[in-house]
């Protein structure tokens, strides 16, 4: 399947949501351990503004994995 054929079918469901996963380590003050935890955010984007989020996160310091370049 073509990739223009992908981001159509993307762009043609009711809910066009990406499902984006922040994994970040936290040092605990009480005991020094460190403790990994993941915050998920569902974002529902429109075929204008995903190249947009995509460069946004990428600048911003975040290390975009598996990213669409719509």
């Amino acid at each position: 399947m073509c990739i223009l054929n992908i981001i159509d079918e993307f762009f043609k469901q009711p809910l066009n949501t990406i499902v984006m996963q922040i994994h970040y380590n936290q040092l605990n003050s009480q005991d020094a351990s460190i403790q990994q935890s993941i915050q998920e955010f569902l974002i529902q984007v429109e075929n204008q503004s995903c190249y947009t989020l995509n460069n946004s996160l990428q600048t911003t310091y975040y290390d975009v994995r598996n990213s669409f370049l719509f």
